[in-house]
C-alpha cells in the first residue's frame, strides 16, 4: 500500500515537472513564433513549414522511438533483479543508428526529388527551400541518435532533468530568435540553422548525463541474441508505423493545402497547428509522466492499477485541454491579434477547428501506454494507421469538388470522432478491456462537463464583448468550467484526495 502511494506521488511530482517544462516551452514558442513570422514574412514562413516540416514533426518520430526504448527499459526495471537494462539500451542504440541511415537515404532521394519537381515554390526561393531541406535532414539524424539517451532518462523517470534540458534549449531559442530579428542576411536559412542547433543542445546534454549517471547501462556491450533484436525491431516497426502515419497525416495536409491553395494558406495552417500542438502537449503531460508507471505496474503484475491509471489519465487529460483550450476557442481573434502582427487569412477558423480536434484526440490519452505495456500493438497500429490515412484522399476529393480551405480539418474531426469508438472495440478485442468501466469512469464524466459547457459557449458567442472586457469574459468562463469539472467531472473520492493534498500542503 505504501509503495502504491509513493508511486502515485511520483506520478504527481513528475506531472509537475512536465507541466513546468510545457508552460515554459509553450510561452517561448508563442512569443518566438510572433517574432519569426514578422521577420520571415508569410511566404517564407509557409516555405519553412511545408519544406521543413520534417523538423516540425520531428518530435512525433522521436516520441515514438523513445517509446520503444523506455518501454523495454522500464519493463526490465519492473522485473527487479532479473532485468538487464544494458542489453536493452545497446540494442536500441544500434537500431537508431540504422534508422538514421535510412532517414538519410530516403530524404536525399525522395525528399529532394519531390521538392524540386512538385512543390509550389517561387523559382527565386527554390535554393532557400533546398537549404532548409538539407538542414532539416541533418537535424532529424542528430535527434534520432539522441533518442535512446532520452528514453533511458524517461524510463528512470528523470523528468526534472529533462525539464532543465528543455528550458536550456528554449532559452537559447529566445536569444537566437532575438538575434534573428536584427539579422540583415537570409533570414530563412538563418532560422533553419537556429532550429538545428536547438535540437543539438539536448543531444549533448542527454548523452553527458547518461554517461555520468548510467554508465553501467550505456557502456558498449554487443548483444548477439538476435531474436531479441527481432522482438524490439518488431515493436519499433509498429510504433514507427503510428509515427509515420501521424507525419503523413500532418505533412500530407500541408502538401495538399500547398497544391490547392499555395504557401499563404500553409502559413495559416501552420499558425493554427502550432496552437493545436501546444494544447495537445499540455493535455498529454499527465500521460507522459504516468507512462513509465503504467509499464512498470503491468510488468510487475498489477493490472488493476494499470487500468485505473489509464482511466484517470484519459479523463484528466481531457479536462486540462478544456481549461487551456477554452480561451483559444472563444476569443481566437483577440488572442491572434495580440500574438501576431499580421494574422494569416483562415488562421482563426483553422485554430477553432483544431481545438475541437485536439479535444477529441485527447480522449483515451492513457490507452497508447496501456497497449504498449502489453506489447500487443500490431493490430492496434495497423487499424489506426489505415483509418488516419483515409483522411488524405477524402480531403483531396473534397477540394477537387470545391471544398473550403477548412475542409481538411473538418474531415480530421469526423474521422477522429469515429475512431474513438473503433479504439474501444480494438481494446476489447485485443486486451479483453472492460469498455463499460472505461466509459463510465472517463467518457461519461467528460460529457457531464462538456454538455453544459457547450451551452455556455453558445451563449457567449451570442453576447458581443469588445475591448479588454474580453479578459473578463474569458475569466468568468474559465471559473465556470473549473467548477463544472470539480462538481461533475471528478468523483467524490477524487475530490476528497485533492482536498486532502491541498490541506496537507497548507498545513505544512
Amino acid at each position: 500500500m505504501q509503495s502504491k502511494i509513493t508511486d502515485n506521488k511520483k506520478i504527481a511530482v513528475n506531472s509537475i515537472f512536465v507541466f513546468i517544462k510545457l508552460v515554459f516551452s509553450s510561452v517561448v514558442s508563442i512569443i518566438t513564433s510572433r517574432w519569426v513570422l514578422a521577420r520571415l514574412g508569410i511566404e517564407d514562413y509557409g516555405i519553412y513549414n511545408v519544406v521543413g516540416s520534417i523538423v516540425i514533426f520531428l518530435n512525433v518520430i522521436n516520441t515514438s522511438m523513445i517509446t520503444t526504448t523506455y518501454r523495454y527499459i522500464a519493463f526490465e526495471i519492473g522485473k527487479g533483479k532479473d532485468g538487464n537494462t544494458n542489453a536493452v539500451f545497446n540494442r536500441s542504440f544500434l537500431m537508431h543508428i540504422g534508422l538514421a541511415i535510412l532517414i538519410l537515404l530516403l530524404s536525399e532521394s525522395l525528399g529532394v526529388f519531390y521538392l524540386n519537381n512538385y512543390m509550389k515554390i517561387s523559382p527565386d526561393k527554390l535554393s532557400d527551400a533546398n537549404f532548409v531541406l538539407q538542414i532539416s535532414i541533418l537535424t532529424t539524424i542528430i535527434s534520432t541518435i539522441s533518442v535512446p539517451f532520452q528514453g533511458l532518462l524517461t524510463a528512470n523517470e528523470r523528468f526534472s532533468t529533462t525539464t532543465i534540458i528543455t528550458i536550456v534549449a528554449d532559452v537559447y531559442k529566445i536569444l537566437a530568435v532575438l538575434w534573428l530579428t536584427h539579422y540583415n542576411g537570409n533570414a530563412l536559412s538563418a532560422y533553419s540553422l537556429i532550429m538545428m542547433i536547438m535540437n543539438c543542445i539536448p543531444l549533448l546534454m542527454y548523452a553527458t548525463i547518461c554517461y555520468k549517471d548510467y554508465y553501467y547501462v550505456i557502456k558498449w556491450n554487443l548483444q548477439k541474441e538476435w531474436y531479441k533484436y527481432k522482438e524490439m525491431i518488431s515493436f519499433s516497426t509498429w510504433i514507427l508505423l503510428g509515427a509515420f502515419t501521424s507525419i503523413c497525416k500532418h505533412q500530407g495536409a500541408q502538401i495538399i493545402i500547398n497544391f490547392f491553395w499555395g504557401t499563404l494558406l500553409n502559413a495559416a495552417f501552420a499558425v493554427a497547428n502550432q496552437i493545436n500542438h501546444v494544447l495537445q502537449t499540455f493535455s498529454n503531460n499527465i500521460s507522459v509522466a504516468a507512462n513509465p508507471q503504467i509499464t512498470k505496474s503491468y510488468s510487475g503484475g498489477n493490472q488493476n492499477r494499470t487500468i485505473n491509471i489509464t482511466c484517470v489519465i484519459s479523463k484528466i487529460s481531457a479536462f486540462i485541454l478544456m481549461v487551456i483550450g477554452l480561451p483559444f476557442f472563444i476569443e481566437t481573434d483577440f488572442i491572434f491579434n495580440l500574438w501576431l502582427k499580421e494574422v494569416p487569412e483562415y488562421a482563426v477558423s483553422f485554430c477553432r477547428l483544431m481545438t475541437i480536434l485536439a479535444l477529441i484526440d485527447t480522449l483515451g490519452a492513457g490507452i497508447p501506454a496501456l497497449t504498449q505495456a502489453t506489447g500487443k500493438i500490431k493490430v492496434f497500429q495497423i487499424v489506426s494507421s489505415i483509418w488516419s490515412l483515409l483522411c488524405l484522399p477524402i480531403a483531396i476529393i473534397a477540394y477537387k469538388f470545391g471544398g473550403k480551405p477548412e475542409s481538411i480539418t473538418i474531415i480530421y474531426i469526423v474521422s477522429s470522432l469515429i475512431y474513438v469508438g473503433i479504439r474501444l472495440y480494438l481494446l476489447k478485442m485485443i486486451l479483453n478491456f472492460d469498455i463499460k468501466y472505461f466509459i463510465k469512469e472517463s467518457y461519461i464524466r467528460i460529457l457531464y462537463v462538456l454538455i453544459p459547457m457547450s451551452l455556455l459557449i453558445f451563449i457567449y458567442f451570442k453576447i458581443q464583448i469588445d475591448g479588454w472586457m474580453v479578459l473578463v469574459g474569458i475569466s468568468v468562463s474559465e471559473i465556470i468550467l473549473i467548477l463544472l469539472i470539480w462538481i461533475l467531472g471528478l468523483s467524490k473520492d477524487e475530490r476528497n484526495r485533492i482536498s486532502n493534498v491541498i490541506k496537507s500542503y497548507i498545513h505544512k
